[in-house]
């Protein structure tokens, strides 16, 4: 992961979650640039219409396109395989996380709707700094 991150692409369908990530954003007072799409395909276009991003977050639980099936799809053409991939979503399964891990996720991390805790998230991702590859917020 970068040192630091200016560029994040967020697929992210729960308007809540959107609000804490800009939200975070704010109070943490970062120069970050976020794009946001609500399911897989729409992060697809984004891709192929020229942004790239320094780190890509999905959640899985999207419509449409679903956050795993987008990550295989990204994972599939070369020119994004150094982009690093967070999986961030409310599923706690030990086999998805795998499925997600051996598929290319760089990072798993179970969301918490405790606002302090998605400002540690996006902090660690902004300042190139998540030290685990899965994390479960207590």
């Amino acid at each position: 992961m970068p040192a630091a991150v200016n560029k994040i692409l967020v697929a992210e369908d729960d308007e809540d979650d959107i609000l804490l990530f800009k939200e975070a954003v704010k109070t943490l007072n970062l120069s970050v640039t976020m794009h946001f799409a609500s399911d897989g395909h729409e992060v697809l276009k984004i891709l192929a219409d020229g942004y790239i991003p320094e780190i890509i977050i999905l959640d899985l639980t999207m419509p449409k396109m679903n956050g795993y099936d987008c990550l295989v799809q990204i994972r599939s053409q070369s020119c994004y395989n150094t982009i690093p991939v967070l999986i961030c979503t409310t599923g706690t399964s030990y086999y998805m996380r795998t499925q997600c891990l051996e598929n290319g996720a760089d990072y798993f991390v179970v969301k918490s709707r405790l606002f302090s805790d998605t400002l540690d998230l996006i902090n660690a991702v902004c300042r190139g700094s998540l030290s685990q590859r899965f994390t479960a917020w207590d």
